[in-house]
Formats: structure tokens, C-alpha cells, sequence
């Protein structure tokens, strides 16, 4: 139960940083709230760090694992650029709804390279999403 709740509060959050960040682009350009963005990451992380010290989490901080962490962070902030610069063009419901297939890309490589199951009746979720990707952006009179 308490994985779904995370679930939620991680839907609720992207949903206001999406909807933040098309407010955002009224007022200065993509580069710059990228930019921006990054510069508040260090409270957090001080936020998290004092977090960490008092718990009692451990960190794997041999070469292997932080490369995968600079990837996620490298195409984090890549996204990041490409969503705003979308945000900027488009309505934010197009352009949440479209990003919105990004989990596609992740269930690929999941089940391609790290051999993760994933059943028959989940592909069939999976097209629901992209039919309704479709119906999005349908522009049907």
C-alpha cells in the first residue's frame, strides 16, 4: 500500500511540475529554468545528505554506480531542456500528455537488456496508452 501512495505523491508532483514549469516559460527561457532548476538541486541534496547521516542508508559510491548516476543525471537534465522547450511551443496538455510515454522507453530496456517479465495483459495497457497518445493529438472534427 505504501508503494502506491508514493505512486500518487510521484504523479502529483510531476503533474505540478509540469503544470509549474508551463507558467515558468512565460516569464524566461527554457536554458535559463533548466539552469535554475539545477542551481536549487544543491538544497535538496544538503536536505537529503543530512537525511542520510542520520539513518541509516548506505552508498555504493564505486566508479560503476556513479556513472549510472551521472547518466540519470545527464538525460534528467536533457529531458528537462526538451519538456520546457516543448512547454514553450505547445499547450502543456499536449506536451504532459506525449511525455507522459516516457515509461514506454523504460519498459523496453527493462525487458530487452535487464530480462525484467512483463505479461501479455500489460502490453495491452501499454497500447491503450499509445492509442490514447493518439486520440490526443488527434486533431478529428
Amino acid at each position: 500500500m505504501a508503494g502506491y501512495i508514493l505512486i500518487a505523491l510521484s504523479i502529483l508532483s510531476w503533474g505540478l511540475w509540469g503544470f509549474s514549469g508551463k507558467i515558468a516559460t512565460k516569464y524566461n527561457h527554457p536554458f535559463i529554468i533548466t539552469a535554475l532548476a539545477g542551481l536549487f538541486s544543491p538544497i535538496a541534496s544538503i536536505v537529503l545528505y543530512t537525511y542520510i547521516k542520520s539513518s541509516s542508508i548506505g552508498a555504493n559510491l564505486t566508479i560503476k554506480p556513479l556513472l549510472w548516476i551521472l547518466l540519470s543525471a545527464i538525460m534528467g537534465i536533457t529531458g528537462s531542456l526538451f519538456f520546457y522547450s516543448a512547454l514553450q511551443r505547445l499547450q502543456a496538455s499536449l506536451v504532459v500528455s506525449l511525455t507522459a510515454l516516457y515509461p514506454i522507453i523504460t519498459v523496453l530496456l527493462s525487458v530487452l537488456i535487464l530480462k525484467e517479465g512483463f505479461p501479455a495483459f500489460k502490453w495491452l495497457g501499454l497500447s491503450f496508452i499509445l492509442v490514447g497518445s493518439i486520440l490526443v493529438i488527434w486533431e478529428g472534427k
